[in-house]
């Protein structure tokens, strides 16, 4: 029998664990029981209102009133024109040998990819050899550089089930099973054993059908969130968005949810639907222990497809350009500088940015860059030889230490056959 996700009418600035239906909760916690790892922290609902005030506080800075005569008041950002800058106005470090050291290379089969949150472990969805299973799930140790298998097989192969998306930390292994003909889709977790040799019995976390899209997904620390929403041109499509954790509900929006998760060390990142009468804005929300902690309601429309949360500022990307929106109307990633100012990578965003030793980061076409804002000066690392055009990407990004993880795929020149690898690479940067 499918389990229909359940629904809150909390307000969307207002997170709510406590609105989740009883039968949501007695879903999970056999769960938290069983696993002993996935926590649930309780909060009151003075606790939450706290945090909800402090989320508003943060959004209202630097920000002016937006909306219109029609529904509650939003603070909308506004940069203007003068307050952006381009890396054309900075040096770039001709000679950056010694401010970064590749360290490791690791060879994975092609098609590979790699998907962390944590800081020493990736979860990597391997291709398989033949069409069952089409895929097993692995663990790399980045420190280390070695991988294992710690699921050969989807847990509903049998019933025509296949990985989707799959997310881990150094605790907590996340991932969405989904059945391609009915599409039908199934949460899990497990723990991670502490040598990452292994993991635990999968636990069913949620399950819908086809009138729900399959979950986005994040893992931050113990905490699983996925995102639960009616599939577009559906027949649910009156029903609120819901971000849900292992807990509970983490947070109601009254529409979509736009451009899925992301998390910065123990940071999840969302955007909902603002709350406005006929007129669509999006809010950049960061979530720390299932309570908001900031917020910023962009102009009417935008809709950024990479986002995260660094140094107490959120920084975005957007696809496409806008008649309005001033400064921030133009195709690029917005990184806020946190003195007012700007900084705009000119490139299509592909990944959310980050930190690491103090520098910016971002992929920028092939390439990843790194941007001192300070110094204003930048360097670049360009993809292995032989590197596919679209280069590097980045295997964790928003806040991390001195290392950052890049895989792409080359081509295999030890073999005599045409074909193809993952190369991953770590990335010591000195810290500025």
């Amino acid at each position: 029998m499918t389990r229909q996700p359940e629904h809150s009418n909390a307000a969307p600035t207002a997170p709510s664990p406590a609105a989740a239906s009883s039968r949501s909760q007695e879903g999970a916690a056999p769960a938290i029981t069983r696993r002993q790892l996935l926590t649930q922290v309780p909060a009151t609902a003075a606790g939450l209102a706290a945090v909800a005030a402090v989320g508003a506080a943060v959004a209202a800075s630097g920000c002016s009133s937006g909306s219109g005569s029609k529904g509650p008041q939003l603070d909308v950002l506004e940069v203007p024109v003068s307050a952006v800058t381009t890396l054309e106005s900075y040096k770039e470090v001709t000679n950056p040998s010694k401010l970064y050291a590749l360290e490791e290379e690791l060879s994975l089969p092609r098609g590979s990819q790699l998907f962390g949150s944590g800081s020493k472990r990736a979860a990597v969805l391997v291709p398989g050899a033949s069409s069952r299973p089409l895929s097993s799930v692995a663990l790399l140790e980045l420190p280390a550089m070695s991988m294992r298998t710690v699921l050969e097989e989807p847990a509903g192969q049998d019933e025509g089930f296949n990985f989707h998306e799959l997310r881990c930390s150094d605790s907590l292994l996340l991932w969405v099973e989904s059945n391609f003909l009915t599409d039908a889709w199934r949460v899990y977790s497990a723990s991670i054993a502490e040598d990452g040799a292994s993991v635990s019995e999968p636990v069913l976390l949620d399950e819908g059908d086809g009138e729900y899209d399959a979950p986005e997904i994040a893992v931050v620390a113990n905490q699983a969130y996925w995102i639960v929403q009616p599939a577009e041109g559906g027949s649910k499509t009156q029903e609120d968005s819901l971000l849900k954790t292992n807990g509970g509900i983490a947070y109601t929006s009254h529409g979509r949810f736009n451009a899925g998760l992301s998390t910065s060390g123990n940071t999840l990142v969302c955007m909902p639907r603002a709350e406005a009468s006929g007129t669509v804005y999006y809010q950049l929300t960061a979530i720390q222990g299932g309570g908001v902690i900031a917020s910023q309601v962009l102009p009417h429309g935008f809709r950024p497809n990479t986002f995260t949360y660094v140094d107490g500022r959120f920084s975005f990307g957007i696809p496409a350009g806008y008649d309005y929106g001033d400064g921030i109307a133009n195709v690029g990633t917005y990184l806020s500088l946190g003195d007012g100012s700007w900084l705009r990578l000119t490139r299509t965003p592909v990944t959310p940015a980050g930190r690491v030793s103090g520098w910016l980061f971002c992929k920028s076409s092939s390439r990843t860059v790194f941007v001192d804002a300070a110094k204003k000066r930048y360097f670049t690392i360009n993809p292995p030889s032989g590197s596919e055009s679209y280069g590097d990407y980045a295997v964790r990004t928003g806040e991390l230490d001195d290392t950052l993880y890049l895989y792409s795929t080359v081509k295999d020149s030890s073999s005599k056959k045409s074909s193809r690898k993952v190369v991953l690479r770590s990335v010591k940067l000195k810290s500025i």
